[in-house]
């Protein structure tokens, strides 16, 4: 069964991409394999940091059980970014393993409301 990443922006923005396997469309975020071994391609391909992106103004962030199989799995720095609007999310995603977290305006805002 072969696996192909459908990669057409205009059809789907980049937070939405799909991985097919036969008939069946899922959700590549379900998919930690392959992000994984996306992560470690990257690697091998001598990049000096990996950055997973939910995508700008993502409704949801990345998940932590996929920020932390990325950081067990590469020895590089990790990136973490989209969906990120809240401290909550923003501590769930250091705990997890991100070295580093993308904010938004979202929590800027929120931040600037509280104090």
């Amino acid at each position: 069964m072969k696996l192909r990443i459908r990669k057409n922006p205009e059809r789907n923005p980049p937070a939405k991409m799909f991985a097919r396997k036969g008939m069946q469309m899922t959700d590549s975020r379900e998919n930690i394999s392959l992000i994984k071994d996306t992560a470690k391609a990257g690697e091998y391909l001598g990049m000096k940091l990996i950055y997973l992106e939910a995508g700008s103004g993502a409704l949801s962030p990345i998940n932590k059980e996929i920020i932390s199989a990325v950081k067990e799995f590469v020895d590089l720095p990790l990136i973490v970014g989209g969906g990120i609007k809240s401290k909550e999310a923003f501590d769930q995603a250091i705990e997890a393993g991100a070295n580093m977290v993308v904010i938004g305006i979202k929590i800027l805002q929120q931040a600037r409301n509280t104090y």
